[in-house]
């Protein structure tokens, strides 16, 4: 597409490239995470401040789990 002619990028690559400076992704290291939240209604709009619209590690987030 256009886009990738004027900005010359091809996505992320699959490997760590063997010469020359290395994307931060591929060095970084990250916790596992907290939690996982996951948009109870699919394919719907809904707040996101909303706890009921949310579930956290599949069960429905509790009052006070903050964000």
């Amino acid at each position: 597409p256009e886009e990738q002619r004027k900005l010359d990028w091809n996505g992320w690559p699959d490997a760590v490239p063997e010469t020359g400076p290395k994307p931060d992704y591929t060095t970084q290291q990250w916790a596992p995470p907290k939690r996982l939240l996951i948009w109870v209604n699919p394919d719907q709009s809904g707040r996101n401040d909303e706890p009921s619209n949310w579930l956290v590690f599949g069960a429905p987030q509790a009052e006070g789990d903050g964000r």
